[in-house]
């Protein structure tokens, strides 16, 4: 997990903290989304979002808290395939990511619009994303937007 990403759960924690009680409870769960086993990942992951979405009193933080969470558990779960993608794969997902055309891509890369596309291919490929949507959450979980 990014630090950064440690610093602004616990500020939010330390925020949901103050204002209700509820927070003492799922703050218990948070070390039982770190385990290898995912089963046991996504039912406390689950478990949490139903404490949070049933209480009322937490607000416009617990939305905040939920999306943090959710982009933990996703960096988490598909550090592995991130991983396999080359450093050029990487600057080719950014550009994909911000929304850029092979043809923008490649001249910002000082490449061709053919190897954009090769590129393209391979990190769908490795990622096994198919929407824009998919390959914005990898570039978000993995700082690169």
């Amino acid at each position: 997990m990014s630090e950064h990403l440690k610093v602004e759960i616990a500020g939010i924690i330390s925020t949901l903290k103050q204002q209700n009680n509820v927070v003492e409870a799922a703050v218990e769960i948070i070390p039982d989304l770190q385990s290898e086993d995912k089963e046991t990942v996504y039912e406390q992951a689950l478990l949490l979002q139903r404490m949070i979405d049933n209480n009322d009193g937490l607000g416009q933080h617990s939305h905040k808290f939920i999306r943090l969470l959710e982009e933990v558990l996703f960096y988490e779960a598909h550090r592995e395939q991130f991983l396999t993608l080359t450093v050029r794969e990487k600057e080719v997902l950014k550009q994909m990511a911000l929304g850029y055309s092979n043809k923008e891509i490649a001249s910002f890369l000082f490449i061709t619009v053919n190897t954009v596309e090769t590129h393209r291919k391979n990190i769908k490929r490795k990622l096994e994303v198919v929407t824009f949507y998919e390959i914005n959450k990898y570039a978000r979980a993995f700082n690169l937007i």
